[in-house]
C-alpha cells in the first residue's frame, strides 16, 4: 500500500476485540472458556497455544459455532488485557 511504511518484517492487521471468558490458575496459565462471536457465548470445547509471545498468547480453538466446530484464532494481549480474534 502507498504511503504505509512498515519496521518490521510482520505485517500487522489490527484484531477485532471480544469478551472472552477464561480461567487463571495461580501458577499463571490461561485457559480460554468461551469467546463471544457474532454477538453469541461460544464454547471453546479444545485448544492448544499456537504461539507464545512475551505480551502475547494465540490460541488456537475448536469453537462451537452453528452446530458445527470450527478452528478460530483467539489471542490473548497481556500488556492491553484485551482478547481478539483476527480481522477479516
Amino acid at each position: 500500500m502507498p504511503g504505509i511504511v512498515s519496521y518490521t518484517s510482520i505485517d500487522y492487521i489490527s484484531p477485532h476485540l471480544v469478551p472472552v471468558i477464561a480461567s487463571f490458575d495461580t501458577a499463571g496459565e490461561i485457559r480460554p472458556l468461551y469467546v463471544r462471536i457474532d454477538n453469541k457465548s461460544r464454547k471453546i470445547h479444545s485448544y492448544r497455544i499456537k504461539n507464545k509471545f512475551r505480551n502475547s498468547i494465540d490460541f488456537e480453538c475448536q469453537v462451537e459455532y452453528e452446530d458445527r466446530i470450527v478452528r478460530v484464532i483467539v489471542s490473548y494481549y497481556k500488556s492491553e488485557d484485551v482478547w481478539g480474534i483476527p480481522s477479516e
